[in-house]
Protein backbone atom coordinates (compact mmCIF):
# COMPACT_ATOMS: atom_id res chain seq x y z
CA UNK A 1 0.00 0.00 0.00
CA UNK A 2 2.68 2.35 1.01
CA UNK A 3 4.40 1.76 -2.42
CA UNK A 4 1.47 2.76 -4.14
CA UNK A 5 0.86 5.42 -2.48
CA UNK A 6 4.44 6.41 -3.29
CA UNK A 7 4.07 6.07 -6.46
CA UNK A 8 0.65 7.90 -6.67
CA UNK A 9 2.71 11.21 -5.32
CA UNK A 10 5.71 11.06 -7.50
CA UNK A 11 3.33 10.98 -10.65
CA UNK A 12 1.43 13.75 -8.97
CA UNK A 13 4.76 15.77 -8.56
CA UNK A 14 6.07 14.86 -12.16
CA UNK A 15 2.52 15.75 -13.70
CA UNK A 16 3.02 19.29 -11.91
CA UNK A 17 7.03 19.67 -13.12
CA UNK A 18 5.59 19.02 -16.48
CA UNK A 19 2.69 21.42 -16.45
CA UNK A 20 5.92 24.09 -15.82
CA UNK A 21 7.01 23.03 -19.13
CA UNK A 22 3.94 23.82 -21.03
CA UNK A 23 4.64 27.81 -22.10
CA UNK A 24 7.84 26.42 -23.31
CA UNK A 25 6.00 23.97 -25.74
CA UNK A 26 3.54 26.71 -26.32
CA UNK A 27 6.28 28.87 -27.40
CA UNK A 28 8.22 26.53 -29.48
CA UNK A 29 4.72 25.21 -31.29
CA UNK A 30 3.73 28.55 -31.89
CA UNK A 31 7.28 29.28 -33.30
CA UNK A 32 7.67 26.06 -35.77
CA UNK A 33 4.15 26.47 -36.72
CA UNK A 34 4.43 30.33 -37.96
CA UNK A 35 7.69 28.79 -39.85
CA UNK A 36 5.42 26.34 -41.87
CA UNK A 37 3.47 29.07 -42.94
CA UNK A 38 5.82 31.50 -43.25
CA UNK A 39 8.32 29.36 -45.28
CA UNK A 40 6.43 26.76 -47.10
CA UNK A 41 3.16 28.13 -47.41
CA UNK A 42 3.57 31.72 -48.45
CA UNK A 43 6.97 32.09 -49.65
CA UNK A 44 7.51 28.40 -51.15
CA UNK A 45 4.70 26.31 -52.30
CA UNK A 46 1.49 29.05 -52.67
CA UNK A 47 4.02 31.79 -53.73
CA UNK A 48 4.88 29.57 -56.82
CA UNK A 49 1.64 28.23 -57.74
CA UNK A 50 0.39 31.69 -58.78
CA UNK A 51 -3.69 30.84 -57.52
CA UNK A 52 -3.49 32.88 -54.42
CA UNK A 53 -0.19 34.62 -53.56
CA UNK A 54 2.51 36.04 -56.28
CA UNK A 55 5.67 36.94 -55.24
CA UNK A 56 8.97 37.61 -57.61
CA UNK A 57 11.69 34.58 -56.28
CA UNK A 58 14.24 37.21 -55.70
CA UNK A 59 12.07 38.98 -53.30
CA UNK A 60 10.87 35.74 -51.98
CA UNK A 61 15.34 34.64 -51.21
CA UNK A 62 15.59 38.31 -49.60
CA UNK A 63 12.34 37.40 -47.27
CA UNK A 64 13.47 34.09 -46.43
CA UNK A 65 16.96 34.97 -45.40
CA UNK A 66 16.56 38.09 -43.30
CA UNK A 67 13.71 35.87 -41.64
CA UNK A 68 16.01 32.76 -41.30
CA UNK A 69 18.39 34.94 -39.45
CA UNK A 70 15.55 36.53 -37.25
CA UNK A 71 14.52 32.86 -36.07
CA UNK A 72 17.80 31.83 -35.73
CA UNK A 73 18.52 35.03 -33.18
CA UNK A 74 15.11 34.89 -31.59
CA UNK A 75 15.04 31.13 -30.99
CA UNK A 76 18.88 30.54 -29.89
CA UNK A 77 18.10 33.54 -27.05
CA UNK A 78 15.03 31.47 -26.00
CA UNK A 79 17.17 28.44 -25.34
CA UNK A 80 20.11 30.06 -23.53
CA UNK A 81 17.59 31.80 -20.92
CA UNK A 82 15.87 28.74 -20.33
CA UNK A 83 19.18 26.71 -19.78
CA UNK A 84 22.05 28.98 -18.70
CA UNK A 85 22.96 28.27 -15.56
CA UNK A 86 23.02 30.58 -12.75
CA UNK A 87 26.19 31.38 -11.05
CA UNK A 88 26.90 30.03 -8.13
CA UNK A 89 26.99 32.38 -4.60
CA UNK A 90 30.41 32.55 -3.76
CA UNK A 91 31.67 30.51 -0.96
CA UNK A 92 32.90 33.46 1.09
CA UNK A 93 29.17 34.43 1.46
CA UNK A 94 28.15 31.21 3.06
CA UNK A 95 28.75 29.94 6.71
CA UNK A 96 31.36 27.32 7.66
CA UNK A 97 30.45 24.29 8.85
CA UNK A 98 31.82 25.10 12.25
CA UNK A 99 29.77 28.80 12.25
CA UNK A 100 26.74 26.90 11.50
CA UNK A 101 26.62 24.76 14.04
CA UNK A 102 27.11 27.95 16.59
CA UNK A 103 24.49 29.11 14.38
CA UNK A 104 22.07 26.41 15.47
CA UNK A 105 22.93 26.47 19.04
CA UNK A 106 23.03 30.36 19.55
CA UNK A 107 20.26 32.16 21.96
CA UNK A 108 20.35 35.11 19.71
CA UNK A 109 20.49 33.76 16.05
CA UNK A 110 19.90 37.64 14.85
CA UNK A 111 22.76 39.12 16.75
CA UNK A 112 25.11 36.05 15.85
CA UNK A 113 24.05 36.61 12.28
CA UNK A 114 25.34 40.20 12.79
CA UNK A 115 28.00 39.32 14.62
CA UNK A 116 29.37 37.49 11.31
CA UNK A 117 28.19 39.35 8.89
CA UNK A 118 31.24 42.06 10.10
CA UNK A 119 33.45 39.11 9.50
CA UNK A 120 32.66 39.23 5.73
CA UNK A 121 35.74 39.45 3.35
CA UNK A 122 33.87 41.32 0.64
CA UNK A 123 31.48 44.36 1.28
CA UNK A 124 27.69 44.06 1.36
CA UNK A 125 26.09 47.16 1.91
CA UNK A 126 22.49 46.35 0.86
CA UNK A 127 20.06 46.00 3.41
CA UNK A 128 16.40 44.52 4.12
CA UNK A 129 13.46 46.21 3.51
CA UNK A 130 12.82 46.33 7.65
CA UNK A 131 16.40 47.31 7.50
CA UNK A 132 17.93 43.86 8.80
CA UNK A 133 21.40 41.91 7.19
CA UNK A 134 19.93 40.07 4.14
CA UNK A 135 20.67 36.19 5.67
CA UNK A 136 19.07 33.65 3.75
CA UNK A 137 17.87 30.81 6.19
CA UNK A 138 17.40 28.30 3.33
CA UNK A 139 20.44 28.79 1.59
CA UNK A 140 22.55 29.53 4.90
CA UNK A 141 23.74 32.47 3.16
CA UNK A 142 24.54 35.92 3.36
CA UNK A 143 23.19 37.73 0.25
CA UNK A 144 25.01 39.57 -1.90
CA UNK A 145 23.57 43.03 -3.37
CA UNK A 146 20.91 42.63 -5.53
CA UNK A 147 20.60 39.01 -4.85
CA UNK A 148 17.27 37.25 -3.41
CA UNK A 149 15.97 33.89 -3.01
CA UNK A 150 13.65 32.25 -5.71
CA UNK A 151 11.12 30.07 -3.71
CA UNK A 152 10.45 28.53 -7.40
CA UNK A 153 13.72 27.64 -7.88
CA UNK A 154 14.95 27.45 -4.38
CA UNK A 155 18.34 28.74 -4.41
CA UNK A 156 19.65 32.17 -4.23
CA UNK A 157 20.01 34.36 -7.52
CA UNK A 158 22.69 36.70 -7.95
CA UNK A 159 20.73 40.22 -9.39
CA UNK A 160 17.55 38.34 -9.39
CA UNK A 161 14.61 40.61 -11.59
CA UNK A 162 12.01 37.88 -11.25
CA UNK A 163 11.23 34.50 -12.23
CA UNK A 164 9.67 33.85 -15.56
CA UNK A 165 7.52 31.03 -16.43
CA UNK A 166 7.63 31.09 -20.28
CA UNK A 167 11.34 30.00 -19.84
CA UNK A 168 10.62 27.93 -16.37
CA UNK A 169 13.55 29.65 -14.97
CA UNK A 170 14.97 32.47 -12.97
CA UNK A 171 15.93 35.75 -14.57
CA UNK A 172 18.86 36.93 -12.51
CA UNK A 173 22.85 37.47 -13.47
CA UNK A 174 23.66 35.21 -15.92
CA UNK A 175 20.81 35.07 -18.40
CA UNK A 176 19.08 38.53 -18.34
CA UNK A 177 21.01 39.48 -21.40
CA UNK A 178 19.25 36.65 -23.37
CA UNK A 179 15.93 36.94 -21.89
CA UNK A 180 16.17 40.21 -23.09
CA UNK A 181 17.03 39.55 -26.49
CA UNK A 182 14.15 37.17 -26.44
CA UNK A 183 11.87 39.47 -25.88
CA UNK A 184 13.41 41.96 -28.81
CA UNK A 185 14.04 39.14 -31.51
CA UNK A 186 10.54 38.24 -30.55
CA UNK A 187 9.14 41.56 -31.02
CA UNK A 188 11.00 42.12 -34.17
CA UNK A 189 10.22 38.85 -35.63
CA UNK A 190 6.22 38.98 -35.41
CA UNK A 191 6.82 42.55 -36.75
CA UNK A 192 8.55 41.60 -39.55
CA UNK A 193 6.27 38.47 -40.52
CA UNK A 194 3.45 40.39 -40.04
CA UNK A 195 4.19 43.48 -42.09
CA UNK A 196 6.43 41.13 -44.96
CA UNK A 197 3.48 39.11 -45.30
CA UNK A 198 0.85 41.97 -45.44
CA UNK A 199 0.10 41.83 -48.95
CA UNK A 200 -0.19 38.02 -48.93
CA UNK A 201 -2.83 38.22 -46.03
CA UNK A 202 -5.09 41.39 -48.19
CA UNK A 203 -4.60 38.96 -51.06
CA UNK A 204 -5.83 35.72 -49.32
CA UNK A 205 -8.58 37.57 -47.50
CA UNK A 206 -9.71 38.98 -50.69
CA UNK A 207 -9.45 35.50 -52.75
CA UNK A 208 -12.55 34.46 -53.52
CA UNK A 209 -12.00 30.42 -52.54
CA UNK A 210 -13.42 27.64 -55.64
CA UNK A 211 -13.70 25.23 -52.91
CA UNK A 212 -10.38 23.42 -52.94
CA UNK A 213 -9.09 22.09 -49.69
CA UNK A 214 -5.73 23.46 -50.46
CA UNK A 215 -6.51 27.24 -51.35
CA UNK A 216 -8.50 27.39 -47.83
CA UNK A 217 -5.84 25.90 -46.13
CA UNK A 218 -3.53 28.29 -46.93
CA UNK A 219 -5.90 31.07 -46.31
CA UNK A 220 -6.86 30.33 -42.90
CA UNK A 221 -2.86 29.92 -42.14
CA UNK A 222 -2.27 33.00 -43.63
CA UNK A 223 -4.85 34.94 -42.08
CA UNK A 224 -4.24 33.58 -38.59
CA UNK A 225 -0.29 33.71 -38.78
CA UNK A 226 -1.14 37.74 -39.09
CA UNK A 227 -3.28 38.20 -36.08
CA UNK A 228 -1.19 36.02 -34.18
CA UNK A 229 1.97 38.28 -34.71
CA UNK A 230 0.17 41.42 -33.80
CA UNK A 231 -1.24 39.77 -30.94
CA UNK A 232 2.31 38.45 -29.71
CA UNK A 233 4.22 41.58 -31.01
CA UNK A 234 1.88 43.56 -28.75
CA UNK A 235 2.10 41.37 -26.12
CA UNK A 236 5.92 40.66 -25.66
CA UNK A 237 6.04 44.56 -26.76
CA UNK A 238 4.75 46.09 -23.53
CA UNK A 239 6.69 43.69 -21.85
CA UNK A 240 10.10 44.85 -23.91
CA UNK A 241 9.44 48.81 -23.03
CA UNK A 242 9.38 47.86 -19.38
CA UNK A 243 12.38 45.71 -19.95
CA UNK A 244 14.11 48.47 -21.85
CA UNK A 245 12.91 51.25 -19.24
CA UNK A 246 15.00 49.07 -16.22
CA UNK A 247 18.02 48.69 -18.84
CA UNK A 248 18.37 52.50 -19.08
CA UNK A 249 18.02 52.55 -15.34
CA UNK A 250 20.12 49.82 -14.20
CA UNK A 251 16.88 48.51 -12.24
CA UNK A 252 15.63 44.93 -11.93
CA UNK A 253 11.94 44.40 -11.80
CA UNK A 254 11.94 43.73 -7.87
CA UNK A 255 14.25 47.66 -7.70
CA UNK A 256 11.12 48.62 -9.65
CA UNK A 257 8.65 48.08 -6.53
CA UNK A 258 10.97 48.74 -4.09
CA UNK A 259 13.99 51.01 -3.94
CA UNK A 260 16.77 49.50 -2.08
CA UNK A 261 17.93 50.49 1.50
CA UNK A 262 22.01 50.56 2.11
CA UNK A 263 24.22 51.01 4.77
CA UNK A 264 24.75 54.14 4.23
CA UNK A 265 21.48 55.54 2.42
CA UNK A 266 17.84 53.93 2.12
CA UNK A 267 15.02 54.28 -0.06
CA UNK A 268 17.89 54.74 -3.15
CA UNK A 269 15.80 54.48 -6.12
CA UNK A 270 18.70 54.98 -8.98
CA UNK A 271 21.24 53.60 -6.75
CA UNK A 272 22.79 51.69 -9.49
CA UNK A 273 22.15 54.27 -12.57
CA UNK A 274 25.13 55.15 -14.10
CA UNK A 275 23.90 56.96 -17.26
CA UNK A 276 22.44 55.75 -20.14
CA UNK A 277 25.70 54.46 -21.87
CA UNK A 278 27.09 52.50 -18.94
CA UNK A 279 24.24 51.21 -18.02
CA UNK A 280 23.92 48.99 -21.14
CA UNK A 281 27.23 47.91 -21.14
CA UNK A 282 26.50 46.66 -17.18
CA UNK A 283 24.05 44.20 -19.93
CA UNK A 284 25.55 44.27 -22.87
CA UNK A 285 29.19 44.16 -22.65
CA UNK A 286 31.48 47.08 -24.23
CA UNK A 287 30.64 45.47 -27.94
CA UNK A 288 28.37 46.57 -29.90
CA UNK A 289 28.26 43.48 -32.11
CA UNK A 290 28.41 40.95 -29.59
CA UNK A 291 25.63 42.72 -27.72
CA UNK A 292 23.16 41.66 -30.31
CA UNK A 293 24.47 37.99 -29.99
CA UNK A 294 23.29 35.60 -27.70
CA UNK A 295 26.86 35.42 -25.87
CA UNK A 296 26.96 35.92 -22.30
CA UNK A 297 28.84 39.39 -22.61
CA UNK A 298 27.44 41.17 -19.30
CA UNK A 299 30.28 43.19 -16.53
CA UNK A 300 30.75 42.02 -13.65
CA UNK A 301 30.79 39.03 -11.06
CA UNK A 302 27.32 39.29 -10.30
CA UNK A 303 28.32 40.26 -6.46
CA UNK A 304 29.68 43.43 -6.68
CA UNK A 305 28.42 46.63 -8.99
CA UNK A 306 29.12 49.86 -9.29
CA UNK A 307 26.85 52.66 -7.62
CA UNK A 308 25.42 55.75 -9.09
CA UNK A 309 27.55 58.73 -9.25
CA UNK A 310 30.28 57.54 -6.69
CA UNK A 311 33.14 59.18 -8.31
CA UNK A 312 31.76 62.39 -7.81
CA UNK A 313 30.29 60.63 -4.33
CA UNK A 314 31.91 62.24 -0.99
CA UNK A 315 35.31 60.57 0.27
CA UNK A 316 33.25 59.38 3.38
CA UNK A 317 30.15 58.28 1.33
CA UNK A 318 33.00 55.84 -0.77
CA UNK A 319 33.89 54.26 2.04
CA UNK A 320 31.31 53.73 3.70
CA UNK A 321 30.23 51.31 1.54
CA UNK A 322 33.26 49.02 1.57
CA UNK A 323 33.55 49.42 5.09
CA UNK A 324 32.23 46.19 7.08
CA UNK A 325 28.92 47.12 9.36
CA UNK A 326 29.96 48.63 12.77
CA UNK A 327 28.55 47.37 16.36
CA UNK A 328 25.74 49.86 15.27
CA UNK A 329 22.51 48.02 14.98
CA UNK A 330 20.57 48.10 11.54
CA UNK A 331 17.68 48.84 12.68
CA UNK A 332 19.96 52.55 13.84
CA UNK A 333 21.45 52.23 10.46
CA UNK A 334 17.87 51.63 8.34
CA UNK A 335 16.73 54.47 10.75
CA UNK A 336 19.40 57.05 10.30
CA UNK A 337 18.97 60.13 8.76
CA UNK A 338 22.12 59.67 5.99
CA UNK A 339 23.33 63.19 3.79
CA UNK A 340 21.88 62.55 0.79
CA UNK A 341 24.55 62.36 -2.31
CA UNK A 342 24.97 65.49 -4.48
CA UNK A 343 23.47 64.94 -7.84
CA UNK A 344 24.31 67.66 -10.69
Amino acid sequence: MAGVVKTLVWLVFGCIHCLFWLPIVIVTVALFWGYYVYVFLINITAAGDGEILEKPIAVRIVLLLIGHILIFLQYSSFIKAIHTKHSPIPKQFHLTQEQLRELDDAEDEKEYIREAAKKLPVPVSMLSQSGNIRYCSRCRLFKPDRCHHCSLCNRCVLKMDHHCPWINNCVGYSNYKFFFLFLFYTVTLCLYTGLSSLSDVIRAWTHHSNGSFSVSWVRFNVVFLFFMCLIFASGAGFLLIFHIYLVLKNKTTLESGRSPNFTFRRNWASAYDLGWRRNLQQIFGTSLFIGFLPIASSLGDGCEYPMSRMAGASEETQAQRHQPLTDESEEEIYNRESTPLTIP
